[in-house]
């Protein structure tokens, strides 16, 4: 694979042009470059101030007595976002691991199966960990297949 680069300073809207016969690697290029390079700050909440925090930094969301809670490596953030809002705004990484959780695919680092119950998912440095329903678990694989570009 080649990659060419085009620096236009005069170019109204910025771009990037993927030509390739697999669009199984396009669209994971696509997740990834959406996942990381153009990302946002999100706002959340501990009491009554107010956070800016990258959404790569994002481990997972989750539901903890009817408030939506964002974790990364080391702290808990309150949304005032439904998981259904979320899940339509948060980049392409971001998969439903339960009725109660969103997973940032790209920070898994491991996953142990459960054949009878819920997979345990452990996050890249740290030691928060969740769980994915059977009912959930191939799309979450799926999606760090796909964006682990084989």
């Amino acid at each position: 694979m080649d990659i060419k680069i085009d620096v236009c300073p005069s170019v109204a809207e910025e771009g990037i042009h993927i030509k390739t016969p697999d669009i199984q690697k396009a669209q994971a290029i696509k997740d990834i470059l959406l996942s990381t390079v153009f990302t946002k700050d999100m706002d959340f909440f501990i009491g009554d101030t107010q956070y800016f925090v990258g959404v790569n930094k994002i481990l997972f969301f989750e539901t903890d007595d009817g408030k939506i809670t964002a974790h990364t490596s080391k702290n808990m953030y309150y949304s005032r976002s439904t998981l259904q809002e979320l899940e339509k705004s948060l980049p392409p990484c971001f998969v439903r691991a339960s009725k109660s959780c969103i997973i940032n695919a790209m920070a898994v680092s491991s996953i142990t199966k459960n054949l009878t119950g819920p997979s345990k998912v452990c996050f890249k440095n740290t030691e928060k960990s969740v769980y994915v329903s059977k009912n959930y678990y191939k799309d979450l694989k799926d999606k760090i297949y796909a964006l682990r570009i084989k």
